[in-house]
């Protein structure tokens, strides 16, 4: 037996030097070129600009300490409903009666004008990263607003507030289990102008973490749950909020925002 032994290895020797040959299997070389090449030419498009706008670090690398969540009292009620399904829209022209900013949050007081409910004095309390709003007292600006209450499923609602120059705030908060697109329909409607999509998030424990991308005239910031940043374009900067991105990506029946897009005051220092 020893003597088989002796020549059997050298024959593996062989083998193996044999395979690690330039061209045979073991030689990947060509393969990782190619590869490599193709990772640093890819225009598809597929992967976002991450970060902020100004070109900073990718999103997962953004801060924590989103904050994004919203009030409002209303000076005149909307109608009562007990209905399975309960939708609440409202829409006017307003003036900005007061606006008070606290280390917690900013109480805007708006002087508005119902179609269907005359005059009323809203109070919108809203918490975010950043509360340097691009408003003035006297301002005017236009709201909307709509809110669902559904019999089995989380409600949700968001506030809109814009101006001459486009979008000035946009709060929402929410979640649903019973439509599949609601997450991307939720957010592409509250943001407008600004366009949005969901992807993947960070979080390899959470499941159904997700990302936000928001775009606007060409600059694309991704904001994934719990963080925050900037998006700097025409002229203007909006803060970006996303304190709960749960968007279904597991299950797409199964989705829990809360974000808020804020247009900052040009004479205010970057947050």
């Amino acid at each position: 037996m020893p003597d088989c032994i002796h020549y059997v290895r050298p024959l593996l020797l062989l083998a193996v030097l044999d395979a690690c040959a330039p061209g045979k299997a073991g030689d990947t070389d060509d393969t990782t070129d190619t590869t490599a090449g193709t990772a640093g030419t890819d225009t598809t498009g597929d992967e976002p600009t991450a970060g902020t706008s100004e070109g900073g670090a990718s999103g997962c690398d953004l801060p924590t300490g989103a904050r994004a969540q919203f009030e409002v009292e209303w000076g005149v009620p909307s109608p009562s409903c007990d209905m399975e399904v309960c939708v609440t829209e409202r829409s006017a022209s307003c003036l900005v009666n007061a606006l008070g900013i606290t280390a917690e949050a900013l109480e805007l007081t708006l002087d508005c004008e119902y179609p269907d409910l005359g005059p009323s004095t809203d109070l919108i309390t809203i918490e975010a990263v950043d509360l340097a709003i691009d408003l003035a007292v006297g301002d005017p600006v236009d709201l909307s607003f709509r809110g669902v209450n559904a019999f089995e499923d989380q409600p949700d609602s968001w506030l809109r507030l814009t101006d001459s120059d486009g979008l000035v705030l946009a709060v929402a908060d929410g979640g649903s289990q019973n439509a599949e697109t609601w997450a991307g329909e939720f957010v592409s409607t509250v943001v407008a102008p600004l366009t949005a999509e969901l992807q993947p998030g960070c979080d390899d424990e959470l499941e159904d973490d997700a990302q936000i991308v928001f775009t606007h005239a060409g600059q694309t910031v991704a904001v994934p749950h719990e963080r925050w940043s900037t998006l700097t374009a025409d002229g203007h900067t909006w803060v970006l909020d996303v304190r709960r991105a749960i968007a279904g990506m597991a299950d797409p029946f199964a989705s829990d925002l809360s974000f808020a897009v804020l247009r900052r005051d040009p004479a205010a220092g970057m947050p």
